[in-house]
């Protein structure tokens, strides 16, 4: 994942209330770690599958290789209300 749009993501949260954007950065932590253990949530796509932070409504959207050896791929990290064409032409 690009560190730095998480990075860019942190600064307007600590700017509402300081300490918000370590929770934000906590939260989509858990989200990953969430991710990795049970890697089959609901497919939206095709292939890709998404798992959503619903305090801060951020999507990760991904998808599973099985094969040589399982592995998780994830191709955007961006906010709910976006428009989901950006990650669907990632996949296209």
């Amino acid at each position: 994942m690009r560190r730095l749009k998480i990075c860019k993501t942190l600064i307007p949260y600590d700017d509402i209330r300081e300490g918000l954007g370590f929770e934000f950065f906590e939260a989509i932590q858990n989200e990953l770690i969430r991710l990795e253990n049970f890697p089959h949530f609901q497919k939206v796509y095709g292939k890709v599958r998404r798992v959503t932070n619903k305090r801060f409504r951020y999507n990760i959207y991904y998808y599973v290789e099985e094969f040589p050896h399982s592995k998780t791929i994830v191709i955007a990290f961006m906010h709910g209300s976006r428009d989901k064409s950006n990650w669907q032409n990632r996949v296209n």
